[in-house]
């Protein structure tokens, strides 16, 4: 069986920029799905999942920290990369309140977006292991039930977040 590729759905509103983020991510062997703004982008994460999500911060509709907050109202940890054309240090904070994976400043070199997106497609597939394992003791054959499975799912959540802090410390 082959391993699936990466899919990164990319959600820009400029059409230029957004066909050379989906080149550089095609570069990478990844899968691009995009969108034209945040809120095309919240739609297809209702009904997708995805590995990384490359966002503009200024779109219509809905902004890149909107939709990173739609996102983490979701559920979903999915690592996130906010790019945007003004060195916006209020946004940056929120960005990464919200969990952001990476917060970049357009223009940015191909080679650093790949760089940024490998770590970030990593993490990604980290976190579906560590979700994997957890579900698996949960529900498999042995899995644990009642209190003592409250205790071990809160302790591998609290592993799973320490984690990412160190992944993302380490880039």
């Amino acid at each position: 069986m082959s391993e699936q590729k990466p899919i990164i759905l990319v959600a820009e509103d400029e059409p230029e920029l957004r066909e050379a983020w989906i080149d550089c991510i095609q570069e990478l062997g990844a899968e691009a799905l995009e969108a034209e703004n945040g809120l095309e982008a919240l739609e297809k994460i209702k009904s997708q999942d995805f590995d990384v999500i490359l966002s503009d911060i200024q779109m219509p509709k809905m902004s890149g920290l909107e939709l990173l907050q739609g996102l983490r109202n979701l559920g979903k940890d999915t690592p996130f990369v906010i790019c945007t054309a003004y060195g916006d240090q209020a946004g940056t904070l929120t960005a990464l309140r919200l969990g952001a994976f990476d917060f970049i400043e357009k223009p940015v070199s191909r080679s650093d977006l790949q760089k940024i997106l490998k770590d970030a497609i990593e993490l990604s597939q980290y976190l579906k292991k560590m979700n994997a394992d957890l579900t698996e003791l949960l529900t498999g054959p042995n899995g644990l039930d009642g209190e003592e499975a409250k205790r071990i799912e809160a302790l591998m959540r609290v592993r799973i977040a320490n984690s990412i802090e160190l992944k993302k410390r380490s880039a």
